[in-house]
């Protein structure tokens, strides 16, 4: 691994930016005409996978920014917490203020296995 990955700021940065990116993408406005049938699973499958991985980069990046502060168990509760919190702020803000989007239970709900089984996965490999 490089040593500017190893430096605690360049894992904020990457923490930081990547939040960032997920807010833009999560408030950007809806597509206003529903897709029917085999195309509207489709997109409906796509926008569940979007959403878990993106919750899943976003955990492994906060877990390992919060890693050089924290103990290893702690830095990955904390994340957790952060991810459930971030998610139903996200959901909320959908609804309050991004045009065309809705709150949706189910999006929340794999934002949050998605960080829940990234940071499973990368609690063997983050020391």
């Amino acid at each position: 691994m490089s040593q500017t990955l190893k430096r605690p700021h360049s894992r904020w940065i990457m923490a930081l930016a990547w939040t960032g990116l997920t807010l833009f993408a999560l408030l950007m406005p809806g597509v206003d005409a529903p897709l029917e049938g085999l195309l509207g699973l489709l997109k409906e499958i796509g926008l569940n996978a979007a959403h878990g991985i993106s919750f899943a980069v976003l955990a492994v990046l906060w877990a390992w920014a919060l890693r050089s502060h924290l103990p290893k168990r702690a830095a990955f509760m904390v994340t957790f917490v952060l991810m459930v919190a971030f998610a139903a702020w996200t959901e909320w803000a959908q609804g309050a203020y991004a045009v065309n989007r809705d709150p949706s239970l189910s999006d929340f709900i794999v934002d949050c296995i998605g960080a829940a089984l990234a940071l499973i996965a990368a609690s063997r490999r983050i020391s």
